[in-house]
């Protein structure tokens, strides 16, 4: 059994509702194509392989940008971009400017607070 088997199931219906946020963000943002070739086809992985990072990521250990929630999930996707383990790479590495980099990570935060897994799950 995997970490993600173990996980509970709400968790994994909350981990595909913030991949699918970020997959919709990045396109209005014109990003999708930079984000998945370096956060995924360079690093070899998957959103399943995101999402167990995640899970074994503790609070502590990142600087949370999300904090208009008390589920953990949804404050580590808060730091998707700013988390190195999250994003896969260093800005610097790709030439990208912090301040747009910080600017992106707040536009990214506005959208997972008003597209919250706990606001659509019921519909």
């Amino acid at each position: 059994m995997n970490d993600l088997e173990k996980t509970d199931i709400e968790d994994i219906d909350r981990h595909w509702h913030n991949y699918r946020l970020f997959v919709w963000f990045l396109r209005l943002e014109k990003k999708y194509i930079f984000f998945k070739k370096t956060m995924f086809i360079e690093k070899n992985r998957t959103p399943f392989d995101l999402f167990t990072t995640i899970n074994k990521t503790s609070l502590g250990s990142v600087f949370v940008h999300y904090c208009n929630t008390s589920n953990k999930v949804d404050m580590l996707w808060g730091s998707i971009f700013t988390y190195v383990p999250f994003v896969g790479f260093h800005w610097y590495e790709k030439d990208l400017n912090s301040d747009y980099m910080l600017n992106l990570t707040s536009k990214w935060v506005v959208f997972l607070d008003e597209h919250n897994y706990d606001k659509f799950k019921f519909i």
